[in-house]
This record gives C-alpha cells, structure tokens and sequence, in this order.
C-alpha cells in the first residue's frame, strides 16, 4: 500500500510541475541548468530550483499618433499610423526579448513599440517633404519600417506591418495645396 501512494505521490507531482505552452507561447525556465527556452512545448519544471516564464509570441496592433512633426521644408505635420508587432518565433529572438521584456507588462511594451515608432516618424519626416510624405506613402513607410526594425531587432520584436492611416496638419497646409487645381 505504501508504494502505491508514493507512487501516486510522484505522478501527482510530477503532473503538476509539467507546464505546456501553446503554439502562440514560449516557456522560459531559469534556475538549475541556466535558461531553458521551450517554444510551443512542454517541459517539465524542478520545484524550488527552477522558476517558469511565460512569453506571449502573439501579434499585437498598437495605434501610434504624432503631432507637430517638422518635415524637411519645416512644415508641421501630423501623422497616425497602426503598426502590428510581435516577438519572432525563433530562439535567439525569444531570448533576447526574455531578457528585455520579461515581466514587463503589457502596457509598458506598448509604450515601448510607440516610443520607437514615433521616433521613427520623426527622423524619417524631417527628411522628407509633406508632398512627398503624401504622394509616395510607401516610401515614407518603408523608411520608418526599416528604421524602427533596426531598433526592435535588439529585442526580438518583428515589425509585421506598419500602415499610415492619416497625414494632416492644423495649419491646412494640405488643404492649400490643392487650392491651384480647384
């Protein structure tokens, strides 16, 4: 009788400290054996000498709004933008987002990727002029891609799409410019 309840004693256990991660989520233990990445895994975590990390792999749409950026002629303009992230699936990426982003919320990520991006618009708006930024939108997102992927390489964050949804300004600077042809 007593081997059956340790037994079952151990299975319990050992039910209990195996943590599976679904096909959107990384399992990260540290601990004994240093740090161990399980993508879309199972995994079975040491009590006491291991502690078990949770990281979301799944895309998220963050809303991104400048105001009063100076393009290259010095014209202010307004940009919005809808960007799609997520941390890249593979291990050298979900390591290095571990060590960045671990136990950050969510809202703090979010603060982060718009801190990025607006930092983006702006270097990639003084550059351009408001027509330009206007008349060849793709370019204009290209550039802000390529500029913010560089940025969010060192974390493990894959820009999906990065799409403007709106160019203005309050002075009406768009507006006249289209007053010759009217």
């Amino acid at each position: 009788m007593g081997i059956i309840l340790v037994m079952a004693l151990v299975i319990g256990v050992g039910a209990n400290r195996y943590k599976k991660a679904g096909p959107h989520q990384a399992l990260i233990t540290t601990g004994m054996g240093g740090v161990i990445i399980t993508i879309g895994g199972g995994k079975f975590v040491w009590p006491v000498v291991q502690k078990l990390y949770y990281l979301d792999l799944q895309a998220r749409k963050v809303e991104v709004q400048r105001a009063g950026i100076f393009a290259k002629n010095r014209v202010p303009i307004d940009v919005e933008a809808a960007i799609v992230y997520k941390v890249r699936g593979d291990l050298a990426s979900v390591a290095a987002a571990a060590q960045s982003l671990q136990e950050t919320t969510e809202t703090n990520i979010t603060a982060m990727v718009q801190s990025v991006a607006e930092g983006a618009f702006r270097d990639i708006v003084g550059k351009m002029t408001p027509q330009e930024i206007n008349e060849d939108r793709d370019t204009f997102q290209n550039r802000v891609i390529d500029m913010a992927q560089g940025l969010f390489d060192k974390v493990g964050i894959d820009l999906i799409s990065f799409v403007v949804t709106r160019i203005g300004d309050e002075v009406r600077y768009f507006e006249s410019l289209g007053t010759p042809a009217i």
